[in-house]
């Protein structure tokens, strides 16, 4: 079983320990996880150690022998917090010797991985595709161009394309405004983008205005969505950043409550606990208010921005907590994102289920700062968000501000109703 420097595994013996389901090692099936990750782990490492050295130097070799899927798996295992970070060190070690022609195996692993394994897998593509000696073009652009794999893969497929054939990609990516790949449709907007600055430059404005308009309506990122509405205005035309994030700005507002030594965060005030038990309000004042009885008031966004601005609703109060209360219509029950951009504390309530929690202050905010995916039901659906201000004086930390709004998955904007 064993000759030469670094000893020949059968490959017949080399799958039994990684595939079959009967074999000592995979036989745990009902074992938790981990212990499975474990197991396949050390089989993968065991059988690099034992392969040849020639045969390593072969990734066609090591592919046929080393089930590509297995060493997948490993890297798709590692966690933020580096648990098992050995056997994917070694899962790499064999996937980047692989041939390119491998390269669509890779790329359909984007869709089941996370931003860690994400980064492994796109280490691993670029290796490979540094060391070939040429690289499959065809292959790699049919699968950038299929709209039926993964957004992630294809996205990745792409910048490979832009490094070995850039005039062609370029010439596909213009036609990606409407793609359902998130990555593909950024590069399609940023293309878009660049064609309206020439045309701005060029002194063709009704062109640039043109292309602006179509870059609004395609983006989804919300830098680009800044952009194309800064450069609309720079050129005379109506735009808004609530307009094109569909910020949701009508709001019921009632406070404020206290947070002094940030107690807010966690405590339940009347509003709270009158929306968990009937995901509903109460028209009557609240007697637990920071200095006594509060009622509910109506408060609108910016026109501009859509931000709410509670430091000017509620006189610059410190140490304080309101809560803000909407409803949206959907005209179908459907999984959407709730994001909402807050520079203070926050908690955010869809239907009465908690979405989100963030106990922090004054460390900057952005658009779609936070995230959460929420089911939405046809017809009319509730939200609570509670946002708490501390008591710092310095001038930086006297916003109190938010943006909120609904998006399908890939990140375009919901109105209530439509």
């Amino acid at each position: 079983m064993h000759d030469g420097t670094f000893g020949v595994v059968r490959q017949q013996t080399l799958q039994s320990w990684l595939c079959v389901p009967d074999s000592p090692m995979i036989a745990t099936a009902m074992k938790p996880i981990d212990s499975i990750r474990q197991h396949r782990g050390a089989a993968l490492l065991f059988a690099l150690l034992t392969f040849p050295s020639s045969a390593l130097a072969d990734g066609t070799a090591l592919a046929d022998s080393i089930p590509i899927t297995a060493a997948i798996a490993m890297i798709q295992s590692v966690s933020p917090d580096a648990a098992g970070m050995k056997a994917a060190s070694e899962a790499a070690a064999a996937l980047r010797v692989l041939p390119a022609d491998r390269l669509p195996q890779l790329f359909d692993a984007m869709s089941n991985a996370d931003a860690v394994s994400r980064n492994w897998i796109r280490g691993i593509v670029f290796d490979i595709t540094r060391q070939s000696p040429s690289l499959p073009k065809e292959l790699i652009e049919s699968y950038a161009m299929d709209r039926a794999n993964n957004g992630s893969g294809r996205g990745l497929a792409m910048e490979i394309l832009q490094k070995i054939a850039p005039e062609q990609s370029s010439k596909l990516i213009m036609g990606c405004l409407d793609d359902p790949s998130l990555p593909l449709r950024q590069m399609a907007v940023a293309q878009t983008l660049g064609r309206a600055e020439a045309a701005k430059k060029d002194g063709d404005d009704d062109m640039a205005k043109k292309l602006y308009r179509d870059a609004l309506i395609a983006a989804r990122q919300p830098r680009q969505l800044e952009a194309a509405v800064r450069s609309l205005k720079d050129l005379g035309e109506t735009a808004s950043i609530r307009q094109a994030f569909s910020m949701i700005t009508t709001w019921k507002a009632i406070g404020p409550f206290n947070n002094t030594g940030g107690v807010g965060f966690d405590a339940v005030y009347s509003p709270e606990s009158t929306y968990l038990a009937s995901q509903s309000t109460d028209a009557k004042p609240a007697a637990d208010g920071k200095d006594g009885d509060v009622m509910w008031k109506d408060v609108e966004g910016d026109a501009d921005t859509g931000k709410v601005d509670l430091a000017t609703a509620f006189e610059k109060e410190k140490g304080a907590t309101a809560y803000l209360f909407t409803t949206f219509r959907s005209p179908t029950a459907q999984v959407a994102q709730a994001r909402l951009g807050c520079v203070t504390a926050n908690k955010v309530w869809v239907n009465g289920q908690e979405q989100m929690a963030n106990e922090v202050y004054h460390s900057g905010t952005a658009l779609d700062q936070y995230i959460a995916n929420v089911e939405l039901r046809e017809g009319d659906n509730t939200i609570l968000i509670k946002a708490c201000q501390n008591e710092q004086t310095e001038g930086w930390a006297q916003d109190w501000e938010f943006q909120f709004r609904l998006t399908d998955l890939n990140g375009k904007g919901l109105t209530s109703g439509n």
